[in-house]
């Protein structure tokens, strides 16, 4: 029950959080061409767990020419937690605010909410998280991006902090 309580609170999280509105004419437009795919791995620090690699996974649309939403699947695997997370992250590209050279990197600030969950030392915990970072984007080909941030996590997963920074390295393809 505390479960399916928690994922409908994610669910609700991850629609307010979505500064898109979409009226019926936008829905009927949709093409999988707005649709990004997004993967990369992690290093991560936990403030009560040993640290270790992740992996992410996800997709998303463009909000608006300066914000990238996605919806994404978080492992982390270090030696003694097993962690999971589902979470909604935005990224809001600055770099048009800066007065600089065009053929820089595409610069962002990156925020999200997710529910995770796992064991740390085969026992059971989860919980609600925030992170929060930065980062940077090349485009290397068309419709390809590799992109790298930092971030900082915050979550308590029950009595356990879960808390810690998080480097990640990925690519973005956009269909």
């Amino acid at each position: 029950m505390k479960k399916s309580v928690l994922a409908g609170f994610i669910v609700l999280a991850l629609i307010l959080s979505l500064s898109v509105s979409l009226n019926a004419q936008e829905i009927d437009e949709f093409d999988l061409e707005d649709l990004i795919a997004v993967a990369g791995l992690t290093y991560n620090t936990f403030d009560e767990a040993a640290d270790g690699p992740g992996i992410y996974l996800g997709a998303g649309m463009k909000a608006s020419p300066e914000v990238l939403v996605t919806a994404q699947y978080e492992r982390f695997f270090t030696s003694d937690l097993s962690l999971n997370g589902i979470t909604g992250t935005f990224a809001y590209d600055f770099s048009p605010l800066l007065a600089l050279d065009q053929d820089l990197p595409e610069l962002f600030v990156l925020g999200g909410l997710g529910y995770y969950f796992g064991d740390l030392d085969n026992e059971s915990l989860s919980g609600m998280g925030v992170k929060l970072g930065a980062g940077a984007a090349q485009e290397v080909a068309d419709d390809i991006d590799i992109r790298a941030s930092l971030g900082y996590r915050l979550l308590d997963a029950g009595d356990v902090s879960l808390s810690g920074f998080e480097v990640s390295a990925g690519i973005a393809y956009n269909f």
